[in-house]
């Protein structure tokens, strides 16, 4: 049953891990339903292969010649199975944690020039350089590490803050940015009030914060919201549009679209904890002005479990865009299931059919299809048991709890280790069975010399001597026998 529980996790646990995965390949993107195939293609090509090559090779050395071997050494491919499913799923956390910080705060620059961010305490010297936005250049600058630590290590109370200096060609003059730990897991995206042009020196950076929530990870999905900028330039009639092959999604009724100047952070923040969740794939992204023309056809990529907002603005004469990351995709390419799906392939072969060739070959006549059905039975036995463990939540951790299969299978292991050295087969039991049926007949036709008596002359009495089937007639004439002495 312990067995059947871990194999059926490939269409539960494994899909569940593999949706978590990165399945691009070039512009095809391998969904995790679709990557279960490659088992059913493993064992076309393995069960051929190991029936020509792998058991007549192993037979030479004694080994996997009979089914119980076999059985067990498929359970130790499960164990191993699950436990390189255990050491990618630890990967895949550390690269969660590596890509998204529990503390982190980013940057974005929406100004029409570059920023640096200046540190007064260490004697003005630059920290961060931004970029002005640009849709193939752009990225979201992390704030360092140590200016975290100021913030959310030595201290939990929401009035700590931090001032930094701002200096760019299209300011008036050095800005303060104030930063403060109520700001700890979201992208603060600088910004110039309405009055400010592209003629007129900025005067004054407004800061727009765009919250998320790294523990709000949607599995086998993408997350994605629209934010409009520059409002006294607002597009009437502004619709955006996702549209990949047959679907499209319209955000005039899916997505929403923000002002941050008219919008309270309050507000805006209750309104971007329900981002849209769609397929992740690659996208065609358009707008279209009121009367229906497109004034942006771009495409954007998102990712697996990865969360995005992107912010439209107007970019001097044109509307442009730029694809914030709020939480990252895992690095971890799904190719790396492969081995796994290899490993518990091999076991899925070594132990299923030799068990069901077991059961039906070791069942008494009137049996065989009851001990058929028994061994069907436990697949829904081993559900019950991922049900249970999973269910339970006894274990938090996904790769403790891989590591808790892996322990049952010890444990299987060991009790089916235990009967099976006392098992004897059902052709050993009939071939020991006639060769003492044999045995037996053998002695019968030999005579029993314990019971010649010796008279003290030349001639042996032998009255009373059982010569097997020759008895019949040795009773008739008793005497017609004499056997000699030997000198």
């Amino acid at each position: 049953m312990k067995k059947r529980a871990v194999y059926d996790q490939q269409g539960s646990r494994w899909t569940d891990q593999a949706q978590r995965l990165n399945g691009r390949i070039g512009s095809f993107t391998i969904k995790p339903d679709q990557f279960q195939a490659v088992n059913p293609i493993l064992i076309v090509i393995l069960v051929p292969l190991f029936d020509a090559v792998i058991y007549p090779l192993f037979a030479k050395i004694g080994l996997l010649k009979r089914l119980l071997q076999r059985i067990g050494a498929g359970i130790i491919f499960a164990m191993l199975s699950f436990a390189i499913c255990a050491f990618l799923e630890w990967q895949m956390q550390n690269s969660y944690t590596r890509l998204n910080p529990s503390e982190q705060i980013k940057l974005f620059n929406t100004l029409s020039c570059k920023l640096k961010l200046i540190d007064p305490a260490k004697g003005n010297s630059t920290i961060l350089t931004m970029n002005e936005p640009d849709l193939k250049s752009n990225q979201v600058y992390q704030l360092p590490a140590e200016y975290l630590d100021r913030l959310f290590v030595k201290s939990e109370q929401s009035g700590v803050l931090l001032t930094f200096k701002l200096e760019g060609d299209c300011l008036s003059q050095t800005l303060d940015l104030n930063i403060t730990n109520q700001y700890r897991l979201s992208t603060l995206v600088l910004y110039a009030s309405n009055s400010s042009s592209q003629s007129t020196p900025i005067s004054q950076v407004n800061i727009f914060k765009i919250p998320f929530n790294i523990r709000t990870q949607e599995v086998g999905k993408s997350q994605v919201n629209f934010i409009q900028f520059d409002p006294e330039n607002a597009y009437d009639g502004l619709t955006p549009s996702l549209k990949t092959g047959p679907y499209e999604y319209d955000t005039t009724s899916k997505l929403a679209l923000y002002n941050p100047d008219l919008t309270q952070d309050t507000n805006l923040t209750s309104h971007l904890k329900d981002k849209t969740a769609i397929d992740y794939s690659e996208y065609s992204l358009r707008v279209k002005d009121g009367k229906g023309d497109a004034i942006l056809d771009s495409r954007v990529v998102l990712e697996t479990c990865g969360s995005y907002s992107i912010l439209l603005f107007k970019n001097k004469a044109n509307l442009d865009f730029v694809m914030l990351t709020n939480i990252h995709a895992i690095d971890i390419h799904l190719a790396w299931q492969i081995v796994q799906i290899f490993v518990i392939t091999v076991s899925e072969i070594m132990f299923s059919i030799s068990g069901v060739t077991f059961a039906y070959s070791q069942a008494p006549p009137t049996m065989k299809s009851v001990l058929q059905a028994t061994w069907y039975m436990t697949v829904a036995f081993g559900n019950l048991i991922v049900v249970i463990v999973a269910e339970s939540k006894f274990v938090s951790n996904q790769v403790m709890e891989y590591l808790v299969f892996v322990g049952l299978l010890a444990i299987a292991l060991a009790i089916f280790t235990f009967l099976s050295f006392f098992y004897v087969y059902v052709e050993d039991a009939k071939k020991n069975e006639k060769k003492k049926k044999d045995d037996d007949d053998e002695k019968k036709r030999e005579p029993d010399l314990a019971c010649i008596g010796n008279s003290g002359d030349d001639t042996v009495n032998v009255d009373h001597v059982n010569y097997g089937f020759y008895k019949e007639g040795f009773e008739k004439h008793p005497t017609e026998l004499n056997l000699q002495k030997s000198n």
